[in-house]
């Protein structure tokens, strides 16, 4: 297996943490917003509302990296998980 590894010198994530979806080893990476990070088709970030967790939200993790299988391709982003700046 191949992936496209998003390259954390540009892109790092900033979550406030990783939601385990029920009965899969399978995540939702949740934003600092509260919204879901959604790896779209080219490996294009987005986000979705609270509670989302379609094809392009769920994500296999290992330390801090989260890999994304979206329409036949594999995307992988570096994560950081973070408190709440104030």
């Amino acid at each position: 297996m191949f992936s496209a590894f998003i390259d954390p010198a540009h892109t790092v994530l900033a979550i406030e943490r990783a939601l385990p979806i029920p009965g899969n080893s399978l995540y939702t990476l949740i934003l600092p917003s509260g919204r879901v990070f959604s790896c779209q088709p080219g490996g294009v970030p987005g986000d979705r509302d609270p509670g989302f967790d379609g094809g392009w939200e769920r994500c296999r993790i290992a330390g801090g990296l989260a890999t994304f299988h979206v329409d036949g391709s594999y995307y992988t982003w570096a994560f950081v998980i973070v408190a709440e700046l104030e």
